[in-house]
């Protein structure tokens, strides 16, 4: 559970794109930071992805795959997602 302003609540799970990726890090057993190390990017883009506010070309989408340990097109290809 997080504090915020002395009130308690429970994070609520992001959906999309940016859960499946943050699902396939931690099913990595990574942190943000270490996945930020082994890819180049910054901790702050890694969150950015992971919350849907930064998106993930295919030429990246293939180094993450590569660090995670999943196909390219896991990361991408989600269902719903505009192509």
């Amino acid at each position: 559970m997080t504090r915020n302003r002395g009130k308690e609540f429970e994070p609520q799970p992001v959906s999309g794109f940016g859960s499946k990726f943050r699902a396939a890090r931690l099913a990595a057993g990574l942190t943000q930071a270490q996945l930020a190390k082994h890819t180049g990017l910054f901790q702050a883009n890694i969150s950015l992805i992971e919350r849907g506010k930064q998106s993930l070309g295919p030429a990246r989408a293939k180094v993450f795959a590569d660090v995670l340990g999943v196909h390219w097109t896991e990361l991408v290809n989600v269902k719903g997602d505009r192509k």
